[in-house]
């Protein structure tokens, strides 16, 4: 189990709140080389986990420590209200050119990596029809934001969302947050994780294909929008097989994808939210 502790470098979190957020982070890799970093057990996780051994699982300790800062700074500056200056970290994209002209409806499916929260607003930004899926009403909030805090909210937004994909917009969420009703239970780095099962049914119902999308570091303190594979749902007339098979194949491609960043990028892990938890179904048991 991973344990968060106080140590210099997350006091150093705490005193770079101050700070403008872009030289708060190209600050933070020195203070990283602290030998007490701030999520103690992170070389283990990578050993057991990840199979690393040596001086790489070190290095991925290292910069996942990074990301789990860096993802804290991001965090408090959105809680301050300080939006654009963390979507000044992103570069440039044309959400158009990324998805394919004339695409249809997209269920752009997130996760918790990468900078909190960025993804979702910065393709907001860059859209006039885009809807979220959001677990609870807590820091920043646009207008096409759709709580789900509620077995009654969850009903209602299901409906709005499959409309709003039929139509032809995009719809972002993630299937490894808290709230949602059915789960399916999915491998996913050596352990079984549990993922909301709604996103998949979403985009099968309302026949729209899956990308999945996610805030990543590119370095120091550059983040861009990341594009992964494109998962086209069953036909209209596929068998039954092929439908029932639907939600395994979306978890699947979910999983590689996801397993993928935390294995090659670990300065996106981020350590927090989402499967970072020690409770059943998370990745910390």
């Amino acid at each position: 189990m991973l344990e968060v502790r106080r140590s210099s470098t997350q006091r150093a979190v705490r005193r770079l709140d101050s700070v403008p957020l872009e030289q708060s982070l190209q600050t933070l890799g020195d203070r990283l080389d602290d030998p007490h970093a701030p999520v103690r057990g992170l070389t283990k996780f990578a050993r057991s986990s990840l199979g690393l051994e040596g001086s790489k699982a070190g290095e991925w300790s290292r910069r996942a420590s990074w990301s789990w800062a860096a993802g804290h700074l991001v965090q408090r500056s959105l809680a301050a209200g300080r939006v654009d200056e963390v979507l000044a970290l992103v570069d440039p994209f044309d959400l158009d050119e990324a998805l394919g002209a004339g695409h249809g409806g997209t269920l752009l499916a997130g996760a918790h990596i990468g900078a909190p929260k960025v993804a979702r607003l910065a393709l907001a930004a860059h859209s006039t029809s885009m809807l979220a899926l959001i677990g609870a009403e807590r820091g920043v909030l646009g207008e096409g934001d759709m709580v789900l805090d509620s077995e009654d909210k969850q009903r209602k937004q299901t409906i709005v969302a499959t409309l709003h994909l039929r139509r032809g917009g995009e719809l972002y969420g993630a299937p490894d947050g808290r709230r949602g009703a059915a789960e399916q239970v999915v491998q996913l780095l050596g352990h079984d994780v549990q993922l909301k099962r709604g996103l998949p049914a979403l985009a099968r119902g309302a026949h729209a294909r899956t990308v999945f999308v996610a805030a990543l570091w590119t370095g120091g303190n550059r983040l861009r929008i990341g594009f992964g594979g494109q998962l086209e749902p069953p036909a209209k007339d596929a068998p039954p097989s092929a439908q029932a098979t639907w939600a395994e194949q979306w978890f699947k491609a979910w999983a590689t994808w996801f397993s993928t960043i935390i294995e090659e990028q670990p300065e996106n892990a981020r350590l927090f939210g989402g499967l970072w938890r020690s409770s059943p179904g998370g990745l910390l048991r």
